[in-house]
């Protein structure tokens, strides 16, 4: 995921793509663990996959709808408009 995610900027920007993807995988790594306990805690075993479930599809529907967009040409000229 970090290669689409450093693909779809231009190569003059692509160590910050991958610094704020690798920031961001990092605090949902740290934070899904404390959510989960929480749910756990409070409704027991069984909800959490529910909630896992709707995760998978939030994701999923969020690649539906970013997957179309078009990657980064590297050879397409900037053309300012006038």
């Amino acid at each position: 995921m970090g290669v689409e995610a450093v693909n779809c900027v231009a190569p003059e920007n692509r160590g910050s793509a991958l610094g704020v993807f690798t920031a961001f995988a990092d605090l949902s790594l740290g934070l899904i663990g404390p959510v989960a306990g929480l749910i756990v805690a409070g409704l027991g075993y069984s909800p959490i996959f529910l909630f896992a479930a709707v995760m998978a599809a939030a994701a999923l529907g969020l690649m539906l709808i970013l997957g179309n967009r078009p990657a980064f040409a590297p050879h397409a000229e900037f053309v300012a408009a006038d």
